[in-house]
């Protein structure tokens, strides 16, 4: 059994843990006006992007987003109408999807999505005009953040000298672009270094909000040469001759300022507030980082069906451990039982039921390719992850397709024979051969079964207590070995032992001794790109 407070995290693999990130392309033709969002859906859109599973479920319900985005009911529901119409979202059944995010990991170089800025969901971007928020998302979805866009003023807002297909034109005037671009400034959003040209010469200056005490609206405007009158209806200006520049960066961060993906907490927070479980219990406790990581494992493992097989097994849990809880957190067993009595046990169901699927003659070679992949994969899961009870379960309740998996996954179940006969044999040796009883190893492995199907709603971890009652009582229903032709039938089994286990000497010589629990491949929480 796996134990988390003792089970170390593999850290090195937490950046290859899949993510649902915003796409990219769709927020640059956001940007650009091609979809035709209002602001209200824009700010709806990244509020609910932390959210988004790898399955892109959507895992926060609307009267929650509608909270924290502190909106009006007909501001928020125009915003949840919109996203529908133009295909954003999708609802399937109860659940809410996304169609704006892209399941990646982020590594490889390639810039397909938009990170989760905090920008994105601050005050100072909600109160953006629609233009003003699609330019900023034009400046974050053209270049990877960190990197600066440059851009010719011209090619922002509709004139007769905007080169087609480059930037954007829904602006109406140089000044209306050149406010927006201030007032990005002003609120820390952006630096902006502005090229100008003066005779023959380039001058360049760089803008940020360094401090309230510097008036940055009038530091640009002068480095424009643009008059303006003094009640500011009024501006003067030589765009065309300056032959303006900008390059632009997105000033955040990347640890600080971008938001964590947080569905999968959030998939559990839903829970805890259906079975009525306080979530003060689940904030920073480890046991869920365990759980959340073998959803990810599941995820890469078994792609679709993976997530399927937790959702059903996380559901289940929670419904029959919800008064529970508390005390499974205190005694710092909840990803065992989790595993052990839920998540394990569907894993398994599974493999028997592809077991039973693949004898269906009337399923295409495409699907039998997919059921054996799943199978495979499955396969490896328990291998991993299961104890040697789940595994002992395993053989028996797919007893009659040994042979076709054998045939299949020779490897994978062949490992999964030595793990089975390795425990058997150790158990064997403990509790029978040790007391001298009167009992072959084929019967002793049913005896086991009947132990372990008849506790299976109880902790793995009496497993061993059940076989000392079960030594007792074989023990007093025969009598002890008195003669040489038993002691002979002893090493016959003992013979036996050998034969079924590729390191039988070991077991004798040494017992067996148990391996360090493999590492979990740890959830990605640090979401910093």
């Amino acid at each position: 059994m796996i134990t988390a407070n003792t089970l170390s995290y593999d850290l090195s693999n937490e950046n290859e843990t899949p993510l649902a990130k915003m796409d990219r392309d769709i927020i640059l033709k956001i940007s650009k006006g091609l979809i035709p969002v209002e602001s209200s859906t824009i700010d709806f859109i990244f509020h609910l992007s932390p959210y988004v599973d790898i399955d892109k479920k959507i895992n926060i319900n609307m009267q929650q987003l509608r909270d924290e985005m502190q909106c009006r009911k007909s501001t928020f529901e125009f915003a949840l109408a919109q996203a529908l119409q133009l295909g954003l979202i999708t609802l399937k059944g109860n659940d809410y999807f996304s169609e704006i995010h892209i399941v990646t990991t982020g590594v490889g170089g390639n810039y397909t999505y938009i990170p989760n800025l905090k920008i994105l969901t601050s005050p100072l971007f909600k109160n953006y005009t629609l233009n003003q928020k699609r330019l900023f998302l034009y400046f974050l979805a053209s270049r990877p953040p960190g990197l600066k866009h440059a851009v010719a003023i011209r090619n922002l807002y509709n004139n007769s000298l905007h080169n087609p297909g480059v930037g954007v034109d829904y602006f109406r005037s140089y000044r209306e672009v050149v406010g927006t671009i201030i007032k990005m400034v002003e609120s820390g959003h952006i630096g902006v270094e502005v090229t100008k040209s003066v005779g023959n010469e380039e001058v360049k200056k760089y803008f940020k909000q360094y401090s309230q005490s510097v008036d940055t609206r009038k530091e640009i405007l002068k480095f424009l040469e643009i008059e303006e009158s003094k009640k500011g209806q009024k501006w003067v200006y030589k765009e065309d001759e300056l032959n303006l520049k900008i390059s632009v960066h997105i000033l955040h961060d990347s640890r600080k300022d971008i938001r964590k993906v947080t569905s999968s907490e959030q998939e559990i927070y839903n829970l805890c507030e259906a079975f009525e479980v306080p979530i003060y219990h689940l904030e920073n406790h480890e046991a869920w980082r365990y759980i959340i990581a073998y959803k990810n494992y599941l995820y890469n493992q078994v792609g679709q069906k993976g997530i399927s097989i937790y959702r059903e097994s996380l559901a289940n849990f929670f419904k029959d451990s919800a008064p529970l809880m508390e005390y499974y957190l205190q005694i710092d067993k909840v990803a065992n039982y989790f595993m052990d009595f839920h998540l394990l046990k569907n894993c398994i169901n599974d493999v028997i039921s592809y077991a039973h699927a693949l004898q269906d003659k009337t399923m295409s070679l495409h699907e039998k390719k997919l059921v054996k992949e799943n199978m495979r994969n499955l396969l490896v899961f328990i291998n991993k992850y299961g104890s040697d009870a789940d595994l002992l379960i395993l053989e028996q309740e797919i007893a009659n397709h040994d042979a076709m998996l054998e045939d299949l996954f020779n490897s994978i179940w062949l490992e999964t024979k030595n793990k089975i006969n390795a425990f058997v044999n150790k158990q064997y040796i403990n509790h029978v051969v040790s007391r001298q009883l009167e009992l072959t190893i084929d019967q002793y492995k049913r005896e086991l079964l009947n132990v372990i199907y008849n506790n299976r709603s109880k902790q793995y971890t009496i497993l061993e207590d059940k076989l000392e009652k079960l030594a007792f009582r074989i023990k007093n229903s025969n009598e002890r070995l008195k003669n040489l032709q038993l002691i002979t039938n002893y090493m016959n089994n003992l013979q036996q032992i050998k034969d079924a286990s590729l390191n039988g000497e070991s077991f004798i010589k040494d017992a067996v001794t148990s391996k360090p629990a493999n590492p979990v491949a740890s959830y990605n929480w640090l979401e910093n790109k």
